[in-house]
């Protein structure tokens, strides 16, 4: 039976967003506040998938969350793809 302190450890590396689901043409939303805010992946330059946010590209979730939220935000459980994201 796990411990309490292996369920919390496993429940931090818990994400909204895989690693493999970053690829270009995924859209994301999230809502902080009762705001909702909505962003994209695209390849960047070098290949490597970008977050744009509002006409502006980012290079990690995290970046695009600050930008949307205003303050730092862990991008991985900011964000969510489309079809997992509520109804609301």
């Amino acid at each position: 039976m796990a411990s309490a302190k292996q369920a919390t450890a496993a429940k931090r590396r818990r994400s909204q967003v895989a690693h493999q689901e970053l690829t270009p043409g995924t859209v994301l939303t999230a809502t902080l506040k009762g705001q909702t805010f909505s962003a994209s992946v695209v390849a960047g330059s070098e290949g490597k998938p970008e977050v744009e946010f509002d006409g502006r590209r980012y290079p990690s979730l995290s970046a695009a969350g600050k930008a949307a939220a205003g303050y730092a935000v862990n991008g991985w459980r900011f964000w969510k793809k489309v079809e997992e994201a509520d109804p609301s």
